[in-house]
C-alpha cells in the first residue's frame, strides 16, 4: 500500500502547507517500515519549518513608507484608500514584532499622524500602520461612520501582514478624537483580533457595545483625555465605568490643563500607552 503526501499532511495536523495537500503520487512506502515513516515524518516537518517558512522583505528600517488598498465600498462599488507605515530600527524579518494601527482625527491626515507616533514606534519596536481617512475635508481627511472606514483598516491590515512579520497575538489600535472614535468601535467589534485599544480625546456612546458578538474581556482598554474638554472628560469617565461592568481591563488618565489634546511632551505619553498595551497583568 502506498501512502500519499496528502496522508502524511493529515498525519502531522493543520500545519502541514498546502503544497503537501495535493493528489499527487509518492514513491512506494511499505506499512511494516516504521523507520522510514518515522523519518518521512520528520523530514516533512523539517521541510515545514525551513522550507515553507514565509519570507518576508527587509522593510526598510527608519523610512515611512506608503501603499494603496483597494475595497468594496458599503454600496458594492469599488473604492481605493491609502495608508502609510513603519518598521522600527531594530526590525528583522525573521522575527514577528506587534502592531499597532494609529487612526488620525478629523481634518488631519495619516503622514502627519503617523510621524507624531514614529519616534516612539521606532525605538520601543512596533511596526506602525495609519491609514488615511476615506472622506477628504478641505486639505485634509476625516472617517465615514460605518462600513467604509472599517473595511478600509481592515483591508490595510491584511495587506501589512503579507508584507511585514507581524505577531498576530499583538496587534492594537490607537486614535485621536474622531479616530478614538473608531478606535473604541473596532477595538470593541474586534476584540478577537485587537489585544488592546487606545482612545485619545475620543467621543463614546454606550450603543458601541450593543449587540449579541462575544467580546473577548482580555483586551485592555486606554483612555486619555484633557480635563479642560468637559463634555469629553464625562464621556471618558462614563465610558471607563461602563466597560470595566463589562469585564475589561482599563485605564482612564486625565491630563490637567489640557483641552482637546495631549500632554507636553506627546511622546512621552505615546510611550506610556505602548507600555501599557504591552502590559501581560
Amino acid at each position: 500500500m502506498c501512502t500519499s503526501q496528502k496522508d502524511v499532511a493529515d498525519q502531522i495536523g493543520p500545519y502541514a502547507p498546502s503544497l503537501l495537500r495535493s493528489e499527487s503520487p509518492c514513491g512506494a512506502i511499505k506499512n511494516h517500515s516504521k523507520v522510514r515513516t518515522i523519518f518521512l515524518t520528520y523530514a516533512v516537518i523539517f521541510f515545514i519549518i525551513i522550507g515553507c517558512s514565509p519570507k518576508y522583505p527587509d522593510g526598510k528600517p527608519g523610512a515611512m513608507l506608503s501603499g494603496e488598498v483597494t475595497f468594496e465600498a458599503e454600496n458594492g462599488q469599488e473604492k481605493m484608500g491609502r495608508f502609510v507605515y513603519s518598521v522600527p530600527l531594530s526590525y528583522n524579518p525573521k522575527t514577528s514584532w506587534p502592531l499597532i494601527i494609529t487612526l488620525h482625527g478629523y481634518g488631519s491626515n495619516a503622514p502627519a499622524f503617523h510621524d507624531l507616533w514614529k519616534t516612539v514606534t521606532d525605538t520601543q519596536g512596533f511596526v506602525l500602520l495609519t491609514p488615511q481617512g476615506d472622506v477628504s475635508v478641505e486639505n485634509n481627511y476625516g472617517w465615514t461612520w460605518g462600513d467604509d472606514s472599517e473595511r478600509l483598516i481592515l483591508t490595510c491590515l491584511e495587506l501589512i501582514s503579507q508584507e511585514i512579520h507581524i505577531d498576530p497575538d499583538r496587534v492594537y489600535v490607537a486614535g485621536f478624537s474622531a479616530g478614538g472614535r473608531l478606535t473604541y468601535y473596532l477595538g470593541l467589534k474586534y476584540s478577537h483580533i485587537f489585544r488592546g485599544l487606545a482612545a485619545l480625546s475620543a467621543p463614546f456612546k454606550e450603543a458601541m457595545l450593543s449587540g449579541d458578538k462575544i467580546r473577548d474581556r482580555s483586551l485592555r482598554i486606554y483612555i486619555g483625555y484633557g480635563e479642560q474638554e468637559k463634555r469629553i472628560s464625562r464621556q471618558a469617565i462614563k465610558a471607563k465605568s461602563i466597560l470595566e461592568k463589562q469585564g475589561f481591563v482599563v485605564k482612564a488618565v486625565g491630563y490637567a490643563g489640557v483641552g482637546h489634546g495631549l500632554p507636553q511632551p506627546q511622546e512621552k505619553e505615546l510611550y506610556i500607552i505602548l507600555k501599557y498595551l504591552e502590559a501581560k497583568e
